[in-house]
């Protein structure tokens, strides 16, 4: 019998899953998003499809029950994924003002050209 939140996250697995190939075939995805999102939903989906086999891994790790190894990895993924995304957010940034840069020189020359 599949339990409330395992219902959840199975469903949020195919969900997830169902996106980043959507992205990925639509181009809005490279290759390295699709894989790293495509192994997280399915990570999710076989996690809440099977929670005992979290068992020997958290005996392994020392840690106690199921819930707290999902919150820490919880937040440690949390924190991978806003340093990526302030990572990318400083990439948009540089280019575009290496964008209006150019185009500032640009429309300046032409300015230039027409004023002579």
């Amino acid at each position: 019998m599949i339990a409330g939140i395992q219902a959840f996250g199975l469903s949020l697995g195919l969900l997830m899953f169902y996106y980043a190939v959507k992205l990925y075939r639509q181009g809005k995805f490279k290759d390295r998003d699709f894989v790293t999102w495509g192994i997280v939903a399915l990570a999710i989906f076989f996690v809440s499809l099977y929670p005992t086999v979290l068992d020997s891994v958290l005996s392994w790790l020392k840690i106690g029950r199921g819930l707290d190894a999902l919150l820490v990895l919880g937040l440690l993924g949390v924190y991978g994924f806003v340093f990526q995304v302030y990572i990318r957010n400083q990439e948009t940034q540089r280019q575009i003002t290496n964008l209006v840069r150019k185009v500032a020189l640009e429309l300046e020359q032409k300015g230039r050209k027409q004023n002579v």
